[in-house]
């Protein structure tokens, strides 16, 4: 799936408004696009889906071994690039974005 147009340079999506966009701001890895957002961004962007009635939406959390393989498989890779959001789920992401100026919070979930 080959999207035409210009993206948001601020969230990578596609059918963004672009300067004013409210999206989460873009990580990307490889080619993939993830989202450089913590769990009350993505909670935030949930409740605001529900507010405006807009239809369906898709969340993926991916962590680094989502990223390798959709740089291996194609057919994944446009699964991850349909989704709303991509979410960061591991440490190694985070350490990514930290090095391109993202701030993350830390706090683990607990099992």
């Amino acid at each position: 799936m080959q999207t035409r147009g210009r993206r948001c340079a601020s969230c990578g999506r596609p059918d963004s408004p672009g300067a004013g966009c409210k999206r989460p701001r873009l990580l990307s890895s490889s080619g993939v696009r993830v989202n450089a957002v913590q769990i009350p961004d993505v909670v935030a962007q949930m409740k605001e889906w529900i507010r405006k009635k807009a239809g369906c939406h898709s969340i993926a959390a991916t962590g680094m071994h989502g990223i390798v393989e959709a740089r291996h498989d194609p057919e994944f890779k446009q699964i991850l690039s349909a989704m709303d959001l991509v979410v960061p789920d591991g440490m190694p992401l985070v350490w990514l974005g930290r090095r391109r100026g993202h701030v993350f919070a830390t706090a683990r979930v607990r099992s």
